[in-house]
């Protein structure tokens, strides 16, 4: 028997007889908008810095998304996974949101402090015509720098009466 073939293979089951090719869960689509919208405000917050209302439009719709995410995904059985991405998502949202508020403040802030008084508005105006600076320097915080660098310099002999 050495010589001779193998025997025919056993014949295929009829294809009623298979039983259903079954996938894992799957991860909901939902959840991946949440994710991908998160990740995406942080990343406009990053590279459109000038305008923060930007990134605050992705992170808002992911933020409002993720309630029913969570929802579709509890209410699957098992059948959608996600929840973790649901919360990356939200985390990125919140984070980006967070920074905008921040640095909105600052600026205002800023702003504020440096129209506050005539003086404050012609230090700030000679000091950004010192750095060269320009309107990038006054958002940055010039205002601020030029409150501070009147306040460190040295006292000089003439007080405000004799000019």
């Amino acid at each position: 028997m050495a010589g001779y073939p193998p025997a025919y293979p056993p014949a295929a089951p009829a294809p009623g007889d298979q039983p259903p090719l079954t996938s894992g869960p799957r991860t909901s689509g939902k959840a991946t908008t949440v994710l991908v919208l998160g990740i995406s405000s942080l990343v406009l917050l990053c590279a459109v810095f000038a305008f923060l209302p930007v990134s605050v439009v992705p992170a808002i719709v992911a933020l409002v998304l993720a309630s029913g995410a969570k929802r579709e995904i509890n209410q699957s059985g098992g059948a959608l996974t996600g929840l973790g991405a649901i919360k990356a998502g939200v985390i990125c949202s919140w984070v980006a949101i967070g920074i905008s508020v921040a640095w909105f403040a600052l600026v205002i802030a800023l702003i504020a402090l440096g129209t506050a008084t005539e003086s404050t508005i012609e230090s700030t105006s000679d000091a950004m015509s010192e750095s060269g600076v320009g309107l990038v320097g006054l958002v940055a915080g010039m205002p601020l720098l030029a409150q501070v660098r009147r306040r460190l310099s040295p006292v000089s002999p003439r007080t405000s009466k004799e000019t």
